[in-house]
């Protein structure tokens, strides 16, 4: 049976097995209702009412008095629990987060006439019966906190178990532009109304969704150890839920102003940056049919003009006509969506949303670069979702359906043929990217069925995504000069006189004696014409299937059970074929067509013991699978559409300017004639990067710890966590072999006869050969919204180690043995070209992951003042990241200067791997507010300070070579200078 044929019978098995029925995730509440003799009660009513909207939601004890409640909205509640005899209980007030589990318990008294008693209900801060790790952020907190951008993933880095510094809304990490907590290609996944809103896209910044600020009503960041019910993760998942209209008709409009008039001067460029930025957003919901149907629409515009100031290692390219000067650029985006909610009676529930999203910016690019790398951007992506949500006595039933959509373009600014200069010290001279197109449209459904058998919440379900990808790569067309065997020429503004205007450009005049060679992509650059020449798109469907048993052995041990499996086919790219070999019999191929991956069952297990209804011992482990990401096929099939064929120098002086040579008779080689160039000319075929032999990745997340409710409205967590990271990518050029006398390469480019593919140029792969390894103590206290204020601080002490693998090729025991061209015996190889495990640094491309940084720390807090006023705020630390430190040439000549040979310096010595940090970060965020109101209408002007001590809070270059090393070249994501927001919000 092939591996279509798999997927398509599991899904007609989970739709035979789960008709029609469904089960959604927002928000739960169970309990017990006894007698005034703590005798259990079986029939009695209960009845939880949404405050804002009217919906009710009904349940009845069982024989043993608990009661299930289990699909409510998130919002604030009104309980109450009657039976005939007994006086009624009402708890009012009681504000329910997504994803929370609440446990309210009742306890009834005998009445000799009818009468109710009403109390007032705190919000559960612990959770009795879950033992996965994380926390909220509620909607007070996404309403009034400082927000820098008005970006609301930001507001991740305040929730217990968060481990990044910033977040975009690619991602809740900035550390990679591919992963956030746990760093794996599908590291983590956001989900919308139970609807995954993440792209498979081969990078993560493309395709990322976006929602505005004012449509986001709460969010849940569970930070390990997600039930079965959830995956494609092996990092952390995000939960939002989008605000909806209610029984009285509301809106907002609201206005957000940036200007550098307010803000402090850049430390790095010793002046104030021009800047200013504007954002519009306008809000209105409200009931269609009061109780039962409710509308919410949203609708924001941004506009930001922004100065591009030059600060490029040499200041002849800062100032026209040899640099571009100061540039002025306007980014403009708009977010709008909108939602229905509709209850068709007590069982069944409809919900409907819609959201799109516009991006535009015409030059972007850093200061930093010369400005022939700047690119300009068009984005547009949208969502749209259903959920019917059908209930019993004894069961739920939520099916979902979805459309998730983008396209993505990205130009150069240069126009013309552009051949790109890879100067020492990482200097560059053009953009090796001439164009990027990608889109994707991506069908989903999914359904959720829960059960309830005495003490079994039994939960299972599937899930199937059918994503559809197209992809325009124009990488290298105009050929790239590796110019790195010397020093960057002192005439190097003479060279490039004027920045955007290539035919002025003094390409004879570049000293071939520092131009190591010449490569240039030939082929075509449409990616999925290959696998799919109608439709040039990529189909890779993603499947999902799991159970889950959360089981309550007593009113205080529940026992968390679940397994979920998880097949992307082809996901790892096993339909790509790599069609050349090695001419050694003893060498593996490089890549062949390889077996579907459908071994990826994930086991979880946890316990939850509650000490007293305010105490709870939580821990448990786990096996989760990361969600596959198309850059596994699309990195490996650009390297079948085109091909990389590098010229060696072969010391012509006009080597540069006619690098393959037409003018003695030379050629441009094609994908056809591709061998006999190599055996002619030594123009080898290479590969720029291709996914090699792997396998999905996973991690085993690990933790132990406790949840204590101080008082009603104080609680405090503190867990140990272990997140084991295995099958992480490493990249290597596997076309070197190794000398086992020194454990040292053969040089790549100058001893062609020791490749162990002769033929070939640098064959750069990603394997699976990498692992990781995270500790952490991850505590938090909380303080929920009384006496006027409401406060969160966590903190977080952790370290983060990985393995940067030895140079062992997939399928071998040792690296290749240049003597005898096997790879069957094991030697070892000097510790800067592999085989060190410790602590693991930011960038490069040895390991991607999440590095170290061992100390952070975060509060938060809201304070209503007399008069109306309001202040919010922030205090964010953390200890510094820790950075990979390179040399900056490629002394060991391996092919790919930041895979080990980077850490190599000329004298024999080698820089200590991830032995850098940068600064310590400190950044205190500020808000005021005042409200002013009239009837219905309330008026709030507001002042927002970001970093209001101005704090460095540098990074800094580690690039010995580089002419910045070890000085700032900026600041950490979220915490630069200071910068001032005002603005109004207007809510009737």
């Amino acid at each position: 049976m092939n591996a279509k044929s798999l997927w398509m019978l599991a899904v007609g098995l989970w739709m035979l097995l789960v008709p029609l029925t469904a089960h959604a995730q927002e928000t739960n509440l169970s309990g017990t209702v006894t007698d005034a003799t703590d005798a259990v009660l079986p029939g009695v009513t209960v009845t939880g009412t949404h405050t804002a909207t009217g919906n009710t939601f009904v349940a009845v004890t069982d024989a043993e008095g608990r009661y299930r409640l289990p699909t409510l909205r998130p919002g604030v509640y009104r309980v109450t629990a009657e039976l005939t005899g007994f006086n009624t209980v009402i708890q009012d007030g009681l504000e329910l987060l997504v994803g929370q589990q609440g446990v309210r318990n009742f306890k009834l008294t005998l009445s000799g006439v009818q009468e109710s008693i009403t109390v007032k209900s705190e919000t559960p801060l612990i959770e009795l019966k879950q033992s996965r790790l994380g926390g909220n952020i509620d909607t007070r907190q996404v309403e009034e906190m400082p927000l820098n951008g008005r970006n609301w993933m930001s507001l991740v880095t305040m929730a217990p178990g968060a481990r990044v510094n910033g977040a975009g809304a690619s991602s809740v990490t900035p550390y990679s532009t591919d992963t956030p907590n746990g760093n794996q290609p599908g590291g983590f996944q956001i989900n919308m109304d139970g609807q995954q809103v993440t792209t498979n896209w081969s990078v993560v910044g493309m395709g990322s969704p976006h929602f505005s600020r004012d449509a986001i009503a709460e969010f849940q960041l569970v930070s390990s150890r997600f039930d079965a019910t959830q995956g494609r993760s092996t990092g952390v998942q995000v939960n939002a839920v989008s605000k909806s209209g209610t029984n009285r008709y509301a809106g907002s409009l609201s206005g957000y102003f940036r200007d550098s008039s307010l803000n402090a001067e850049d430390p790095i460029l010793n002046r104030v940056v021009p800047y200013s930025d504007q954002q519009v957003s306008g809000t209105f919901g409200g009931p269609i049919e009061k109780d039962r149907i409710h509308f919410f629409g949203n609708y924001e515009y941004e506009r930001s003009p922004n100065t591009i100031i030059p600060n490029v290692p040499y200041p002849v390219f800062n100032t026209p006509p040899a640099g571009a000067g100061d540039v002025k650029t306007t980014t403009r985006q708009n977010y709008y969506g909108g939602r229905v909610d509709w209850v068709l009676n007590q069982n069944n529930r409809l919900l409907f949303r819609g959201s799109g999203f516009t991006f535009t910016v015409p030059v972007q690019g850093v200061g930093t670069a010369h400005p022939s790398s700047w690119s300009n951007n068009i984005e547009a992506s949208g969502q749209a979702f259903v959920s019917w949500t059908r209930t019993s006595k004894r069961m739920v039933n939520d099916l979902k359906g979805g459309y998730n959509g983008f396209h993505d373009e990205i130009g150069r600014v240069v126009p013309g043929d552009v051949p790109t200069f890879n100067f020492a010290g990482g200097f560059t001279v053009g953009r090796v990217v001439r164009g990027l197109f990608g889109a994707q449209k991506a069908l989903s459904v999914r359904d959720d069925l829960t059960l309830f058998r005495g003490r079994h919440e039994l939960k299972m379900g599937g899930e199937f995504i059918h994503p559809s990808s197209r992809l325009y790569y124009g990488s290298n067309p105009d050929g790239s000069f590796d110019a790195t065997l010397g020093p960057v020429p002192a005439n190097i503004g003479a060279l490039f006189p004027v920045w955007n205007d290539p035919s002025t450009w003094n390409l004879a005049g570049i000293p071939t004696s520092i131009v190591r060679n010449y490569t240039r992509a030939i082929g075509t650059f449409e990616i999925h014409c290959l696998d799919s020449p109608e439709t040039c798109r990529r189909r890779r469907p993603d499947v999902g299937t799991w159970f889950q048993d959360n089981w309550n052995l007593n009113s205080r041990l529940t026992v968390n059970l679940g397994i979920r499996w998880d097949f992307s086919q082809d996901g790892m790219g096993q339909d790509f074929v790599y069609p050349y070999s090695s001419p050694y019999p003893a060498i593996p191929p490089i890549h062949e067509k390889q077996p579907q991956d459908l071994s990826n069952w994930g086991p979880r297990t946890g316990i939850a013991y509650a000490l007293n209804e305010r105490t709870v011992l939580r821990g448990g482990w786990g096996l989760y699978y990361g969600g596959v990401t198309d850059r596994n096929s699309h990195a490996s099939f650009i390297n079948i559409a085109n091909t990389n064929f590098t010229v060696n120098n072969d010391g012509r002086p006009n080597f540069v300017t006619d690098p393959f040579n037409l003018s003695g008779g030379g050629k441009v080689p094609t994908l056809a004639d591709a061998q006999a160039a190599a055996a002619a000319r030594g123009i080898r075929p290479g590969t720029s990067s291709i996914i090699y032999n792997a396998r999905t990745p996973y991690s085993y997340q690990t933790s132990a710890g406790l949840q204590h409710q101080i008082t009603q409205s104080l609680a405090v967590q503190a867990d140990y966590v272990w997140l084991a990271g295995r099958r992480e990518p490493a990249a290597r050029n596997i076309n070197l072999s190794f000398d086992p006398a020194t454990g040292v390469n053969f040089p790549f480019t100058t001893d062609i006869a020791h490749r162990p593919f002769p033929n070939l140029g640098a064959v750069n792969v990603w394997t699976d050969s990498s692992y990781s390894n995270y500790h952490g103590l991850e505590t938090a206290v909380t303080k929920r919204f009384s006496d006027r204020w409401q406060a969160a601080l966590t903190y977080t002490l952790s370290g983060t180690y990985n393995y940067y693998p030895e140079p062992i090729n997939p399928g071998c025991v040792g690296p290749v043995n240049g003597l005898t061209m096997t790879c069957d015996v094991y030697f070892g190889v000097p510790r800067d070209l592999g085989g060190e495990y410790g602590l693991r640094g930011a960038g490069g491309v040895q390991t991607l992951g999440e590095p170290d940084q061992r100390h952070r720390f975060v509060f938060n807090g809201v304070y209503e003042l007399r008069g109306g006023f309001q202040v919010s705020g922030l205090y964010f630390y953390s200890s510094g990241v820790r950075q990979q430190t390179t040399y900056g040439r490629d002394i060991r000549d391996v092919g790919l200067a930041e895979y080990g040979g980077g850490r190599l310096r000329p004298d024999g010595s080698v820089i200590g791997r991830n032995s850098v940090t940068d600064d310590p970060i400190h950044r205190v965020d500020l808000r005021l507010q005042w409200r002013l109101t009239v009837g219905r209408v309330s008026i709030m002007p507001l002042a927002e300070v970001f970093n209001l001590f101005n704090s460095d809070n540098f990074t800094r270059n580690w690039t010995e070579l580089n002419p910045f090393y070890g000085q700032p070249t900026g600041q950490t994501i979220g915490s630069g200078y200071r910068v001032v927001q005002l603005g109004f919000r207007t809510q009737f």
